[in-house]
């Protein structure tokens, strides 16, 4: 049976994951050649769709499903930076098995990652203030993977690499942005949306060209990095990986992770920053404030859209009002706070 997309066709593919693993992963990964045990939902992103699975012996897998779209391939995307993650020696799930043949994604549409189940909790800013050996190996686990580097910005094989020019790229989304906030957020008229674009243009002034880029994570909150009870750190999701500006990494952290607390984030960059040959302390205190107009900005423009695809349903909730509500109020404080970053620079 060929499978034939329709517009609603995410709405049954949980029944074509259940076919899939009863037949085609049953048949083509050994673990599961005498049955499947316990399926258990972990969660959905924008792009993938999560089941951690067990086989007959107990032993557990994660299972990511990839809606397939040909320009994207997330799927080999997601398998290429693991391998570039482990090479570096950074703690990631390994990869036992993957399945992007054309007879699946003709069949049941989608692309098919199984890896290892890691057992642990997300990092939190308590546990990297009381534990300085903990803090250490996080700092040590960043300063390594931004430590490769690559004379090209963005993205890792994509047919058009939008961030090939990376500064005029973040302008382009500052704007696309700011759009998208006037329209679905606060109303903001052209000229208002015409005056923080050139404050953002004025910010990225800070922003000197560079020789190479950083290989980053791109989303550092704190359910994509794993403490293990071996207090090991996992980093997990890749999906916004590339090679960009090391600042945006720390930015993460310091709004992800420490929440804007100042004292624990300081103790941080202490470490981070502790061999600081190319003196990147200074290059980072510079762009610090464009680079978090540019996460408040982006932040906001995400919830705001996820706010209108509920309520023109695009996007499926089991709790619509009370999700649209959060994600409202979720706008609304990273529209404040890139107000206030204005502020705070005179702008």
């Amino acid at each position: 049976m060929i499978f034939k997309k329709k517009k609603s066709g995410r709405e049954n593919i949980g029944e074509r994951i259940r076919k899939y693993l009863d037949t085609s992963l049953k048949e083509q990964f050994s673990p599961f050649h005498s049955g499947i045990g316990s399926i258990e939902k972990i969660g959905r992103g924008e792009n993938t769709i999560l089941r951690v699975i067990s086989n007959q012996a107990g032993q557990r897998f994660v299972v990511r499903f990839y809606p397939y779209e040909p320009r994207k391939e997330k799927a080999l995307e997601h398998c290429y930076v693991s391998v570039l993650f482990r090479r570096n020696k950074l703690n990631t799930p390994k990869i036992f098995f993957k399945d992007t043949s054309a007879e699946t994604r003709e069949t049941f549409g989608f692309d098919v990652v199984i890896e290892s189940f890691i057992q642990g909790q997300p990092l939190k800013m308590e546990q990297l203030n009381e534990e300085p050996e903990l803090r250490h190996q996080f700092t040590e686990q960043l300063r390594i993977l931004h430590s490769v580097k690559s004379t090209s910005s963005g993205k890792f094989w994509r047919v058009e690499n939008e961030r090939k020019q990376p500064i005029p790229y973040f302008l382009q989304r500052s704007k696309l942005y700011l759009t998208r906030i006037g329209k679905y957020l606060t109303p903001l008229n052209a000229k208002e949306q015409k005056y923080y674009f050139n404050a953002m243009v004025r910010l990225s002034e800070l922003l000197k060209p560079v020789n190479t880029y950083n290989l980053i994570h791109g989303d550092l909150q704190p359910h994509n990095i794993l403490i293990t009870p071996g207090r090991e750190i996992y980093f997990l999701d890749f999906g916004r990986s590339c090679y960009g500006f090391f600042e945006e990494d720390l930015i993460e952290v310091f709004y992800g992770i420490y929440m804007s607390a100042r004292d624990g984030f300081n103790l941080f960059l202490s470490d981070y920053f502790a061999e600081d040959e190319e003196n990147l302390h200074s290059r980072f205190e510079k762009t610090f404030n464009f680079f978090s107009a540019f996460y408040h900005l982006e932040k906001a423009s995400s919830s705001a859209i996820k706010v209108r695809k509920i309520q023109e349903g695009r996007r499926k909730s089991l709790q619509p009002d009370a999700e649209t509500k959060f994600l409202r109020s979720k706008a609304e404080r990273s529209w404040e706070r890139f107000l206030l970053v204005m502020q705070q620079v005179n702008i």
